[in-house]
């Protein structure tokens, strides 16, 4: 684990390790699903409703639509939040097994609560929660987790937003599993890099080191 930082960090863990998780399903009692995640001081709230009857231009007569849209903790909708929607939509339109209920919509909506860093693996994480606590059919299980390069010094997983400040730059990594756990399979099926990473083999060492780092989430 050359790539990793040798210093400590600081709030005690080594540069592979991630923060804790504390989640509860069904936190809202209106949604079909949800979930509330914590991952450090980091903490959202992710909420499905559906399927339910598209109507409009949601009406896909082959496929459910999705619908995703993140809430900011104060203020309205950003450009970059507007971005992430994109970004998760992609990735729960082929995570959820939208050709089993054509002409329907699937709504994943996630409040923001507070932010310290790797916000959007925990956004993931939490929709990915949400959608098995609503019953919805999916292909695979998404896990995410969240890198900061820190040049010639290596990576470290699961920054803090100081750490994600300080940092070259920030990749948030999600991966689809599937199958038994005895020969489950990995799928890359999301990557966004935000910065400049200066090492290839730094980058694609992070890559392979993601992969556990999602298995443990």
């Amino acid at each position: 684990m050359s790539e990793f930082l040798s210093s400590g960090r600081r709030d005690g863990r080594k540069a592979y390790e991630i923060r804790g998780f504390r989640c509860e399903l069904g936190y809202l009692e209106r949604a079909d699903g949800s979930c509330r995640l914590e991952q450090g001081r980091t903490q959202v709230v992710a909420a499905v409703y559906g399927p339910l009857e598209a109507r409009g231009r949601n009406e896909l007569p082959d496929r459910t639509f999705v619908d995703v849209s993140i809430r900011p903790f104060q203020g309205y909708t950003t450009d970059y939040l507007r971005l992430r929607e994109r970004e998760l939509k992609e990735i729960f339109d082929a995570t959820i097994a939208t050709e089993i209920q054509p002409r329907s919509c699937v709504t994943i909506v996630i409040q923001i609560i507070e932010n310290d860093g790797s916000l959007m693996a925990a956004v993931i994480n939490a929709c990915m929660l949400s959608l098995l606590s609503a019953g919805i059919p999916c292909h695979w299980l998404a896990a995410s987790c969240t890198v900061s390069y820190r040049g010639k010094d290596g990576v470290l997983l699961d920054p803090t937003l100081v750490e994600e400040l300080e940092g070259y730059a920030t990749s948030v990594i999600s991966y689809g599993y599937e199958g038994p756990q005895s020969v489950l399979s990995q799928n890359l099926i999301g990557l966004h890099c935000n910065g400049f990473v200066s090492s290839q083999d730094i980058y694609f060492s992070s890559l392979s080191f993601s992969q556990e780092a999602c298995r443990k989430v």
